[in-house]
């Protein structure tokens, strides 16, 4: 196409009456029994919807007769899915634009044919009933007011159709119709509870028909769920004789296999409970007048209505453990929650009681089963799993977390927020939080909490800190990690009070250590001491408790000070490590067990003390922190782990003895895997190397003492069985072990080992040898193998796609009692890290997150450890050795299915779990082998050969089983064989696959060979295979045809990897891979498939990015493209049309990404300004994959294209997603976005851009208090020669008088354009905007000056005068003053200092600017008061270093700029504070809260300041002035003097010198500082150094006379 030729879509350009004239004629083509072409009128009835939006009222009705008998014909000679679904959406928006007098009779004839013989003949297809019931929803959805009447004849076709016909389809679209037309009734219709008994009626037979399928249930669910969300009138009826059988029925549809019919049963039930205060409700009771007893039955049933419905339901399913049914339970709990707030006006408090009654549920659960009373556990309860458990109940924390999360948290203000957190804190002060399940949640919704605010103030520290910190004294080992938790946010919410909670927990774990020494020490009085029973004693216990709670507490708060902008002081830190030294090294031996409490105590707070310490201090003490493993990890402590040393001691002794031996190990070994991911991360690869083997060297004695001990090797075989405390302690151990192992970065570090931990892992591969815990060991297998296998595969299964991650990690859960919880020093770090394993070698502490406490198993967690450490063992052995370990692992795979059942339990020895296992080892070590060989570039033929012998054995077990996870793996198995091999084998390796893909009559067998070729592709690359393209396009869509259901939905995909990894060479099969994907889109199938529809978008977006420029508007596969997109967004749709919602965000999510790709590779095909109404909505969004999309589209489309995005005016609705964003990388996109749209429009629009950041700037900034307001009121009255701030708006008059008027101004308000309605609905709950959006705007607001750029009518008044007419910042400088003022002198600290910097930047840009209209005056002098005034309340000797820093450099920068003028009162006042904080220099108080380099910072802002006073004296001062600031320097001359020699002789060394110099330099303004002090503290001098210069050549000849020091008469 011309460039300079502009494309029109037909679409657009022909009118209303050319579509429906074509419609016509496609329909008279099909004559007889001939069906409209579907792919034909597909397209053109997406244009005809367009056209009816687009066309005026009286062109509708002149034409609508035709078009709705057209369109009736397409349906009645039978559709597909997609078509009936725009025939349907075509006459809503005719009767809903045109006119509505045909829509009576066009519903009475589709309810006459819907009840005719014919419908129910045998000889009838389905599709024309379908397309009638699906009609008759949407029109009863949409049209319900004007329909009312109709409504009960419809529902009696409904009804009819779902009692008569047999078909499933028919059945299922019928109950789609009840459902609409319950909803479309709402309370209209006097025979309501009649229609709503009808519907239930109907629900119930197709439930009781057997067998019912997926679709039938989840069908009968919606028309549940619809008939209590429109009041329930149909459950009260008849005494609510229908509430008890209909709530029994969805309590037993939780435990449906089917994850959807469990979902949709939940949200029926939380609709029912919610149901109960209806209007309808009330109306039913008060009908029971006449009969009391009935009366009083039915009020008692519904006041009890959501307890019968979610309480108990929930109490039963925490009681038996069961998984299925707290997951539903918590869904149908948000389901509730969400209709209060919706329909019957729930507010905040009702949600936080709501919260405090889940926790005291909780609670009460937990002391039944502390007490041992009536617990039926199943499945993951203890005595499935190693270890016993502290009272714990991990699936029933995760969803009430989850429901809190959601249904509350996340609906809450943030004044809410902090009333919840307020609630929270009393209930873990009561008995409530000594319950381990209720305190577990109390205190992660806490530290969420926490974390969401921001910010906190000191009151709700002292608030929280003695609840919390009580909590760390706890016995079980839960509860003081959350409390640590909580602590660790609070540092981090109010960095002054971390040094004081650290300093708190250090010193009582101190005064702990002190007290269990001496009570496990024997004393010359007591010979005896502590007998070894007294170890368990309340006393002792509670002693151990303490040391290891306050421990835990300072190791989080250790690592959290790495969180902290203003840091912790360095001594403090060092105080730490010193105390972890000496409980690791000073232990008194004769203390027993109370010595190795105390060691474990030592480790924890050292690893915290590996994460934190800046690394020159590491190196500088390195020797000496790895000889502090010696002593828990040499050969002679290994000694300590025989068995054999205890054979004259009972078993209960000897096992009693080894745990204790065992747990201060395990603190041993995660602290050095703080070490491993800290220090020897952050160092050269030389002394990595060096570190590495050291650590391997330490590990060998206990591996070797763990492979010697059969209890410690195999924990199910402990002598006083698996759920003994011994064997959870002999778990942790070689799991933590085995992860230290993986963390090492190179497996070669421990060659030696190799065999010993071969011969350990190859244990694993067989699975546990308890049977008692091989249910949750295959589990968490299948979950461990999801975590190895490619993320962009995960469309396929078993996660959903679309579906919200946290509710997919409550799916995922797998914890159990007794479960590992996070490392000690994992507890303050931002994403807590999986403790199973799986992120080892990632070389990030904090890589990946864990929504929910003990998500995993033990015997899971060490049973993916042993795999993946099998698996990187044999990436680093010989060829030949890896062609063994390969063929065992098939051999393994392979293996027969055996029959043995145990206890019923059906799923206890299935091979597929076993070649989940062999597919974790595989993948562990094969990833690597293909790294090595494509990055040396050989190949190894016969472990390729060895792979693809593996693939086919995981893919012979994942065709048999149907999962989705070995059918995936077996497809990434063949790419790894084809990486592995020489180009010519993988070219062989594909021709196989596609053969095998065609020859095979296994569905799942041919699934996973389609998706075995795009993994190929994608691992191998498009141009090593681009010869083989034509075949593996050919055999793929020669597959497709030829399949039916979830199979098209890997071929697609495996296509989709085919396009994006080919490039170019697909372009010549495009047109032909859209042509099958329209195909399998007119299949019935299309809507049944969850996740079809939104391939058939991935394809459509693959090929926009192979075509990329030559994607041309109007051609064939543009057309195509763009008509499978909007069926993938449901454009022109009516509702859902039976989809999930998960099916429905995939397919907004391709919609997005769609226009994402066009912005992209195909800018030219679409304007960009018609992106913005599809972009918009998904910010609003709750899926945070469709809100990422959105937010990095804009994005794109900010930096392509700023200019079409301004008109728009989105930027309040890009604060407000802002605002409401919880996921950092979404609000970077956002934030860039603002960003790059304030660099375009800031130099034409100033005025707006400075209106709304100050908006949300200032939103929530407190006015100034009555002293600061009484202040600058009295500054005429104290200096005579200030005047009072005057209004804004006056002063910008005042400052725009001798301006021209702009003859155009836009418009700043966004309710006029595209983004208003969206606005009204964004996500953020009412409230003043978060503290970290209100820094971004600030920050915003000190952008727009350099975003003008260097025009001078933006910065002198005079220039925009004489050059015309604009928009200038010189205009709104009152408002910019104002701005910073408010901002100084408001009550939120954070605030302040950057209220300060605008200023500051305002005497930068305007500091030299003369006022027009007074001669000789600087613009600026007219704002000299709320200058003085932001300068008196800062500068304030107990202000925080950070602004006092800020307000010494104000200070300066203001006397520089000659706004003091002649005013000696003025100096006398700024010069008093500043030398009172020179005198005070920088606090005690402040030296404890913060690291040593925040009040340096501060210090050095001051001596600059009074160096630039000194300086101004010489310069722009007059005689009275000048001499009021000698005056006041006079007596602290020599120590200024001193100061401003050290601070250029520190400047020349550390700022002109490497590192090495710097380490060697002992400065003279601070001592012996570390080379992170030094970093920090660069930028202050390279600042100050200048003005310390200057005023060092205007001091020094005034001192001349005087006695100086021997280095100040040199310089």
């Amino acid at each position: 196409m011309d460039p300079a030729m502009t494309f029109v879509d037909e679409e657009e350009a022909l009118s209303f009456n050319v579509w429906v004239a074509e419609l016509e004629l496609l329909v008279g083509n099909a004559r007889g029994n001939r069906r409209v072409d579907p792919i034909y009128s597909f397209e053109l009835l997406q244009k005809l919807q367009g056209s009816i939006r687009r066309s005026e009222r009286a062109q509708l009705q002149s034409y609508q007769r035709k078009c709705e008998d057209a369109l009736t014909i397409v349906l009645l000679k039978g559709a597909p899915p997609p078509v009936r679904q725009l025939v349907a959406g075509c006459l809503v928006s005719l009767y809903l634009k045109g006119e509505t007098l045909p829509l009576y009779s066009r519903i009475s004839s589709l309810q006459q044919f819907l009840s005719s013989k014919e419908a129910f003949s045998q000889s009838l297809p389905k599709q024309p009933c379908l397309g009638c019931l699906e009609c008759l929803a949407a029109l009863s959805t949409n049209l319900s007011n004007q329909i009312v009447s109709s409504l009960p004849g419809t529902m009696a076709v409904a009804v009819k159709q779902v009692s008569r016909n047999s078909d499933p389809a028919i059945q299922c679209m019928a109950l789609r119709l009840v459902a609409a037309v319950v909803e479309g009734l709402g309370n209209s219709d006097r025979n309501l509870a009649a229609l709503h008994t009808d519907a239930l009626k109907a629900a119930d037979k197709c439930l009781k028909d057997k067998p019912v399928s997926t679709a039938i249930k989840s069908a009968a669910g919606a028309v549940i769920k619809a008939v209590a969300e429109a009041g329930g009138s149909g459950l009260w009826s008849s005494a609510g004789s229908a509430f008890d059988d209909i709530v029994r029925t969805c309590v037993l549809a939780l435990v449906d296999p089917s994850l959807t019919v469990r979902e949709v049963f939940a949200a029926a039930l939380g609709e029912i409970a919610a149901a109960s205060n209806a209007s309808s409700a009330k109306d039913t009771i008060a009908g029971l007048n006449s009969k009391p007893s009935k009366k009083a039955a039915l009020e008692q049933m519904i006041t009890q209505a959501a307890s019968t419905c979610l309480t108990k339901p929930l109490a039963e399913a925490a009681a038996a453990n069961n998984r299925q049914a707290l997951t539903a339970l918590a869904q149908a709990w948000i389901a509730y929650l969400a209709s209060m707030q919706a329909k019957y006006s729930a507010d905040e408090p009702f949600l936080i009681d709501t919260a405090a009654k889940l926790i005291e549920l909780l609670a009460s659960l937990g002391s039944t089963r502390a007490s041992g009373v009536a617990v039926s556990d199943s499945g993951s309860a203890p005595g499935n799993d190693l270890g016993p458990g502290q009272g714990e109940m991990p699936h029933a924390q995760a969803a009430v977390l989850y429901v809190i999360r959601v249904g509350v948290m996340e609906q809450l203000s943030e004044t809410g927020q902090r009333a919840l957190l307020e609630r929270l804190t009393g209930l873990i002060s009561t008995p409530v939080g000594d319950a381990v399940p209720a305190g577990v949640v109390a205190l992660e919704s806490m530290r969420l909490i926490v974390e969401v605010v921001g910010e906190v103030s000191s009151d709700e520290v002292h608030q929280m800190r003695q609840p919390c910190i009580s909590k760390l004294t706890a016995h079980p080992q839960p509860l003081q990690a959350q409390a640590a938790g909580v602590l660790s946010a609070l540092a981090v919410a109010e960095p002054s009070s971390a040094a004081q909670l650290l300093q708190e927990c250090l010193e009582k774990l101190a005064a702990q250590v002190q007290q269990l020494t001496a009570a496990c020490t024997p004393h010359s009085s007591s010979p005896r001491g502590l007998r070894h029973t007294d170890d368990n004693s309340t006393t002792m216990r509670l002693l151990k408790d303490s040391v290891l709670g306050f421990a835990t507490g300072s190791a989080a708060l250790v690592s959290a000070s790495t969180r902290l902008s203003l840091g912790t002081p360095s001594s403090l830190l060092m105080s730490a490590l010193e105390l972890a030294i000496k409980c690791i090294r000073e232990v008194v031996p004769e203390a027993g067990v109370g010595a190795r409490v105390v060691m474990e105590a030592g480790y924890v707070v050292l690893g915290a003390m590996c994460v934190a310490l800046p690394q020159d201090i590491m190196d500088q003490r390195q020797e000496e922190l790895l000889s502090l493993w010696q002593t828990a990890l040499s050969a002679e402590a290994a000694q300590s782990l025989d068995m054999k040393r205890y054979l004259t001691a009972s078993l209960a002794a000897a096992e009693s003895e080894m745990l204790t031996e065992m747990q201060w190990r395990v603190a041993a070994l995660e602290a050095l895997h703080a070490f491993v991911l800290g220090p020897c991360t952050r160092c050269g690869p030389l002394q990595a190397a060096t570190l590495t083997a050291t650590c391997a060297s330490l590990l060998q004695p206990t591996l070797d003492a763990v492979c010697a001990a059969p209890a410690l090797q195999d924990p199910w075989r402990s002598g006083s069985g698996p759920n003994s405390p011994f064997a959870g302690a002999a778990a942790l151990l070689q799991l933590r072990l085995l992860q230290a192992y993986l963390l090492l970065p190179k497996a070669g570090a421990f060659a030696p080992e190799h065999a010993s931990l071969l011969r350990l892992c190859a244990s694993a591969l067989k699975g546990t040898s308890a049977p008692s815990g091989r249910l949750w060991a295959s589990t968490c297998g299948m979950h461990s193998l999801q975590q190895l296998l490619h993320n962009q595969d995960s469309v396929l299964g078993p996660a959903v796609p679309g579906r919200d991650p946290l509710l997919d990690a409550l799916n995922s859960f797998v914890g159990t009692p007794g479960s590992p919880a996070l490392r000690p020093w994992e507890q303050g770090l931002p994403n807590q890290t999986d403790p199973a394993g799986q992120l080892a070698g990632s070389g990030d502490i904090a890589s990946g997150a864990m929504p929910f406490p003990q998500a995993w198993s033990l015997s899971g967690a060490l049973q993916q450890a042993q795999l993946q450490l099998l698996g990187k063992v044999m990436g680093v052995c010989a060829p030949a050795e890896q062609v063994r370990m390969l063929d065992g692992l098939r051999t393994s795979a392979s293996g027969k299915v055996s029959k043995q059942r145990e206890r019923g339990d059906v799923l206890l020895l299935q091979q597929h779990a076993v070649a989940a296992r062999a597919c974790i080892a595989a993948l562990s070590g094969l990833q690597a082998l293909v790294d090595r060989y494509k990055g040396e570039g050989f190949s190894e033929e016969a472990v390729a050969a060895s792979t693809h012998a593996l693939a086919a054995a995981v893919l012979d077990q994942g065709a048999v089983s149907e999962d989705a996870c070995l059918m995936r793996a077996a497809a990434q198995l063949h790419a790894c064989a084809a990486c592995i091999g020489t180009d010519a084998a993988a070219t062989q390796l594909m021709q196989t696959v596609c053969k095998d893909m065609a020859q095979t009559p296994l569905p799942a067998k041919r699934a996973s060979l389609a998706l075995a070729v795009g993994c190929i592709y994608r691992s191998k690359g498009g141009m090593s295979l681009q010869l083989g393209v034509a075949n593996a396009v050919a055999s793929l869509t020669a597959v497709s045809q030829a399949c039916k259901g979830a199979v098209q939905l890997w071929i697609l995909h495996g296509l989709c990897l085919t396009a994006n990894a080919a490039g170019l060479a697909y372009v010549p099969y495009c047109k032909g891979s859209l042509a099958v994907a329209t195909q399998m889109l007119m299949s019935e199938e299309a809507y049944a498939v969850p996740g079809l529809r939104a391939a058939l978008g991935r394809l459509a977006n693959s090929v926009v990015a192979v075509l990329g420029p030559e994607l041309s508007p109007g051609t064939d596969v543009y057309t195509k493209c763009k008509a499978l997109i909007r069926e993938v967004q449901g454009f022109g749709s009516t509702g859902r049309g039976g989809l999930r919602e998960e099916d429905w965000v995939a397919g907004e999510l391709e919609g997005v990404l769609y226009i994402q790709s066009l912005i992209l590779f195909a800018p030219q095909a679409v304007p960009a300004s018609a992106h913005l109404p599809v972009l918009l909505p998904p910010l609003a969004s709750r899926h945070p994959a469709l809100r990422r999309a959105a937010a990095a589209t804009l994005r794109h489309l900010a930096e392509k294209s700023p200019s079409v995005m301004l008109p728009a005016r989105l930027e309040k609705l890009l604060f407000n997603a802002l605002d409401a964003e919880v996921d950092s990388d979404i609000a970077a996109h956002i934030q860039a976005t603002l960003t790059r749209l304030l660099e375009t429009g800031a130099p034409e629009q100033v005025s707006y851009w400075l209106a709304v950041c100050s908006e949300v700037a200032l939103a929530a900034a407190a006015s100034p208090t009555a002293d600061q307001q009484a202040a600058q009121a009295g500054l005429d009255r104290d200096g005579g020669s200030e005047e009072g701030a005057s209004d804004t708006d006056e002063e910008d008059r005042h400052t725009a008088a001798a301006l021209p008027t702009p003859a155009s101004q836009p418009s700043h308000t966004a309710e006029s354009s595209p983004a208003a309605a969206v606005l009204a609905g964004a996500r953020r709950a009412a409230g003043t905007p978060r503290l970290r959006t209100r820094h971004f705007a600030i920050s915003c607001i000190l952008d727009i000056p350099t975003a003008v750029g260097n025009d001078p009518r933006h910065f002198d008044l005079k220039a925009a005068q004489t050059f015309g007419t604009g928009d200038w910042m010189v205009v709104k400088l009152q408002s910019l003053v104002d701005t910073g003022f408010r901002l100084a002198s408001g009550q939120l600290e954070s605030l302040r200092p950057l209220g300060l910097n605008l200023l500051q930047a305002v005497l930068h840009h305007f500091g030299s600017v003369e006022d027009p209209l007074l001669e000789d005056h600087l613009i600026l002098e007219q704002y000299r008061a709320q200058f003085v005034s932001a300068l008196r309340s800062c500068l304030d000797s107990e202000a925080p270093p950070s602004l006092t820093a800020a307000a010494a450099a104000l200070a300066g920068g203001f006397v520089e700029a000659g706004l003091a003028g002649s005013d000696p009162a003025l100096l006398t006042r700024l010069m008093a504070q500043l030398i009172a904080l020179l005198k005070a220099k920088a606090s005690k108080r402040q030296q404890l809260l913060y690291s040593e380099w925040v009040p340096l910072q501060a210090y050095l802002a001051l001596l600059q300041a009074h160096a630039q006073f000194a300086t101004a004296g010489e310069s722009v001062l007059d005689a009275d002035s000048r001499q009021v600031v000698q005056s006041a320097q006079e007596p602290h001359r020599r120590q200024l003097v001193a100061a401003w020699v050290a601070v250029v002789q520190d400047y020349a060394v550390l700022g002109t010198h490497g590192p090495l110099v710097q380490a060697a330099y002992t400065p003279r303004l601070f001592p012996a500082p570390s080379l992170s002090i030094i970093a920090r503290l660069q930028p202050n001098l390279h600042s100050c150094w200048p003005a310390a210069l200057g005023a060092l050549a205007v001091t020094l000849p005034q001192a001349a006379g005087e006695h100086l020091s021997p280095d100040l008469h040199l310089l």
